[in-house]
């Protein structure tokens, strides 16, 4: 790793992943050559795992066979947002994006208090993960397919006056946390 200041006093580090740096690069401050790659920040390699699992979860939950729900998990993490931002923060909102989908459809399913609970926890963690332009890019995703997942359960209800009125009551508490 290496690590510099440029002359606006902006920190730069370089961490190589794959092998060592190019043989042009000179930074001013090195830790020595690193021989077989790099340790990679724990907080960057556990949000990887949340988004794979969520995936996981969110395609599960939809009925879709195992190998189906690891190569969901595997295209989230290999998508262009993920590879071009690996060291951002942008990516720690856009994990909980499948744990706020796998909430909603739960709660969709037969509305409740724990379950609203659980989708305010999903999407309170996607909103406080530290990038709000990642939670809003949740939200355009989360919002019309909860719409959807509502609606859908409505209509599939037994009794939609009770459907209604549990959504009602456990969306209002949900809200409120």
């Amino acid at each position: 790793m290496a690590t510099w200041e440029d002359a606006r006093g902006t920190r730069w580090i370089l961490t190589p992943i794959w092998g060592p740096p190019h043989s042009e690069f000179k930074a001013p401050v090195s830790h020595g050559p690193v021989t077989h790659g790099a340790i990679v920040a724990l907080k960057i390699v556990l949000h990887f795992w949340l988004g794979c699992f969520g995936t996981w979860l969110y395609l599960r939950r939809r009925g879709l066979h195992p190998a189906a729900c690891y190569a969901g998990g595997a295209v989230l993490v290999l998508s262009y947002p993920f590879l071009h931002n690996v060291f951002s923060a942008l990516n720690w909102g856009v994990v909980w994006t499948p744990w706020v989908l796998a909430a909603i459809d739960a709660w969709a399913d037969r509305p409740n208090r724990v379950r609203a609970a659980l989708l305010a926890l999903a999407t309170a963690m996607s909103c406080l993960a530290g990038a709000p332009a990642s939670f809003l890019y949740s939200l355009l995703i989360a919002l019309p397919y909860g719409v959807w997942a509502f609606v859908h359960g409505a209509r599939g209800a037994p009794d939609r006056r009770a459907y209604w009125r549990d959504a009602a009551v456990s969306g209002a508490s949900a809200v409120g946390l």
